[in-house]
């Protein structure tokens, strides 16, 4: 192999990285992949810190115990057999949470024996944690472990939840913004929002929180509100993180991005690289032996 071939796969190489590196991002709502203000990909580092695992097929609750099940911005209808096992998966003791702005978590919760429900819903408020009035803030209502060191989260977009005890609610200043102007009218009077619940559900612990928002890169860790305390404290003990991955809209990738993910993960590529690195060894190895061989000989 010549200078010039060398030279030439190494630039392959190069190049197939870069673009395998620009590929896997996207631009996907609460997307682990999305490193812009609306992705998780800062979420997903702390994850990674804590060594939290993929949940991918729920019979993988079969055997776990000391667990903490995350469920964020679920999306999808959830079968049978997947409830039934987050209940046995709770009838160990363990721990689910479950971040959702619409409704689509309440099937599962109703399948779970639950009577926590979201509550979709526009709740704004004069306390905000920005100018806009749907970044409400929520302070404690209750005593949990969840909240030590918590006095204020701020949501964004947040919808209610009804049943369960609440956890974190909105000041008697806010109100369900039905219209979406951002202002309050006569059909929408201020009230207090409950936003987090929890509630014992065969043996374990099942959180709501009505705002999977607060795990967003531009909401995970906002300044003086204390959502990255909230966060610490979720992920905080000696037990196993588990992250739901079939029905949450945070494993979303387009199809351009699912190739590029495909390719990054591929055992073809990993050869590829590696064949092409031995190449280039082998090269210069050869290369330079070549050069002395001509010296010696004059």
């Amino acid at each position: 192999m010549n200078k010039t071939a060398v030279v030439s796969s190494l630039l392959i190489l190069i190049a197939v990285i870069v673009l395998i590196a620009h590929l896997s991002t996207t631009g996907l709502e609460f997307s682990r992949y999305n490193q812009e203000w609306n992705g998780t990909s800062k979420f997903f580092t702390m994850l990674e810190e804590v060594e939290a695992r993929d949940l991918s097929s729920y019979s993988e609750l079969n055997d776990e115990d000391n667990s903490l099940l995350l469920i964020i911005s679920p999306q999808g209808p959830f079968t049978g057999e997947e409830a039934a096992s987050i209940r046995e998966f709770l009838g160990r003791g363990n721990t689910v949470f479950i971040a959702d702005e619409t409704r689509e978590a309440n099937p599962v919760l109703a399948w779970l024996g639950s009577d926590a429900r979201v509550v979709p819903a526009n709740i704004s408020s004069v306390e905000t944690g920005y100018a806009d009035p749907r970044t409400v803030i929520a302070y404690p209502r209750g005593n949990d472990p969840l909240l030590a060191n918590v006095p204020m989260v701020t949501l964004n977009r947040a919808s209610a939840v009804s049943g369960g005890t609440p956890l974190l609610a909105t000041t008697l200043f806010s109100w369900d913004d039905r219209d979406g102007d951002g202002k309050m009218s006569e059909d929408e009077p201020l009230s207090s929002f409950p936003v987090l619940a929890v509630e014992s559900v065969s043996g374990g612990t099942l959180y709501v929180l009505a705002d999977p928002s607060i795990f967003i890169n531009g909401m995970v860790d906002t300044s003086g509100r204390d959502n990255g305390a909230l966060i610490g404290n979720l992920l905080s003990g000696n037990r196993t993180v588990l992250v739901e991955q079939s029905h949450s809209r945070t494993a979303g990738a387009d199809r351009v991005l699912s190739l590029a993910l495909l390719a990054k993960d591929s055992m073809g590529i990993k050869i590829a690289a590696l064949i092409v690195s031995v190449s280039i060894v082998l090269a210069a190895f050869f290369g330079r032996w070549t050069e002395e061989e001509r010296w010696k000989h004059g």
